[in-house]
């Protein structure tokens, strides 16, 4: 086979993967968020049985990314991928056929898991083949997997209205098998050597810079409050204000998932028009996160204006569709040999606070659950007043730590030769 046809076939199994990506994404807004009112029904689960669907799932895609991550520089993205298209089509699987709590978490631990995996498989093959594009390929990786919560909202949710729940959840577990068996057949013969040496010496290198860990900590909180709003509780919390229905919420929510991806489209724009400066857009996505999380304050608050709700629901998707900014900051702060291991660990960093928010949130709302007892299933204003409250608190620590990041925009790349 000459390297043609190896490049060739590479490429074909990267997206292969992007393709999985879409419906790994997608995943994570399904549950419980675009059902969680067909779940309750379903089996009468509590805030807290719900929060754990999204946090056990975002725990578990964090811990791939960490333990994947640490080994991605040394077997290469293509090897990532054959593993974690088994591991999300079983995961699928048993959510699809679940009938009880247990039955539902561990497919969607296994979901996530699996999904993570997707992320930093694909992310360093597009490292390995588009060294040199590698913003603008990332962005357009980053711009379909953004797309899938898009479809997860408003069609998903029509889906589950028109027949239930399970067929929501059947669509990714077919997308599954046809990944595994695309990427089965191309990966014959383009696996690349394994490299040598001691991936934990790497860790150690990446979290002992303050910069790294200013940076990972500033994108978690942008990317803990979006996900918390968009995956959680955003469809429910705009329902039980008795302002929207079913499908009004789901299609605001839609419509934060469509802002998060266009902004992922836009990005090179705004970062031109801010001289390419990555720290100021960084800054300024902390900001707009503290302030949606203060609108959804001051809304649940003081009352008024639904605007405001919206308005903080917007201000928090925008900062999180900049995502492949982020990475790009990621890939010029570390040397060449380690930018698999600093974008997996910034994804790492990013979904283990997006599941520790999302279980606090939980647990807000059973709180106010208990001490303002109301109808059954709908949540009060000071209940979701606390979640927002919680969500501006994180971010404005983003703000502080954001400060910490260098510009990487006046020196060259590490990367660049």
């Amino acid at each position: 086979m000459t390297n043609t046809e190896i490049a060739f076939r590479r490429k074909i199994v990267l997206w292969c993967g992007v393709f999985l990506y879409f419906f790994a994404s997608m995943s994570k807004v399904l549950v419980p968020g675009t059902i969680y009112n067909e779940l309750q029904t379903s089996f009468d689960f509590d805030a807290t049985h719900l929060a754990w669907l999204g946090a056990g799932l975002m725990y578990s895609y964090a811990a791939s990314q960490f333990v994947f991550g640490i080994f991605s520089d040394r077997y290469g993205g293509a090897r990532l991928l054959l593993g974690s298209v088994l591991i999300f089509g079983v995961g699928s699987l048993v959510s699809v056929s679940a009938t009880n709590f247990l039955l539902l978490l561990l497919g969607r631990v296994l979901v996530g898991f699996g999904a993570g995996c997707v992320y930093v498989g694909v992310a360093k093959l597009v490292a390995e083949l588009y060294r040199d594009n590698f913003l603008w390929v990332m962005t357009g990786v980053l711009v379909v997997g953004f797309l899938g919560p898009v479809c997860g909202g408003l069609p998903m949710a029509r889906l589950t209205m028109a027949t239930s729940w399970r067929w929501a959840l059947a669509v990714p577990a077919v997308a599954a098998v046809i990944a595994v068996a695309s990427i089965a057949i191309y990966t014959r013969g383009t696996l690349l050597p394994v490299k040598s040496g001691n991936q934990f010496d790497a860790l150690k290198k990446l979290f002992c810079r303050f910069d790294n860990v200013a940076l990972f900590w500033s994108v978690s909180v942008i990317c803990g409050a979006h996900y918390t709003i968009a995956a959680l509780i955003g469809k429910k919390c705009l329902e039980d204000t008795g302002c929207f229905t079913a499908t009004a919420a789901a299609a605001w929510i839609t419509v934060m998932l469509g802002i998060v991806a266009i902004d992922n489209i836009v990005g090179n724009v705004v970062l031109k028009l801010l001289g390419d400066c990555r720290k100021k857009l960084l800054l300024s996505g902390t900001a707009a996160s503290f302030a949606g999380g203060l609108c959804g304050v001051l809304y649940f608050a003081l009352g008024g204006n639904v605007g405001w709700l919206i308005a903080g629901l917007v201000l928090i998707a925008i900062p999180a569709g900049f995502f492949p900014v982020y990475c790009t900051i990621a890939k010029e702060l570390n040397p060449p040999e380690n930018v698999g291991l600093a974008l997996a660990m910034l994804n790492f960093l990013s979904f283990l606070l997006i599941a520790l928010e999302q279980q606090l949130s939980g647990v807000v709302l059973k709180y106010y659950e208990k001490l303002h007892p109301g109808v059954d299933n709908v949540y009060s204003g000071t209940a979701y007043c606390g979640v927002f409250f919680l969500l501006a608190l994180f971010s404005l620590s983003g703000i502080a730590m954001a400060f910490f990041v260098p510009e990487t925009k006046p020196r060259k790349s590490l990367t660049e030769k």
